[in-house]
């Protein structure tokens, strides 16, 4: 059995352009909006793409991860900075 929770800053690039071109219009900059300062703060400079946490849930879901229970898996680009 697994929990898999997913972070609301997931994005995808599609998702950031279309972002960016609904700011804009709103004459919002994406840079100075309050997910671009959370890109900014993890630890790779950037919002997460779905094929990434889709890695981690196919190797759980796969026989290599046999021996994993009970456990949080953080998949946040290095957002947190400590042992939890």
């Amino acid at each position: 059995m697994a929990t898999v929770t997913i972070p609301s800053e997931q994005r995808t690039l599609t998702d950031q352009r279309e972002v960016t071109t609904y700011l804009a219009t709103l004459g919002i900059d994406y840079e100075r909006w309050p997910l671009a300062q959370r890109a900014a703060e993890t630890a790779v400079g950037r919002l997460g793409e779905p094929r990434e946490l889709a890695h981690l849930v196919a190797f759980l879901a796969s026989g290599k991860s046999s021996y994993i229970t009970g456990t949080t898996i953080l998949v946040d680009g290095g957002l947190v900075r400590s042992v939890l």
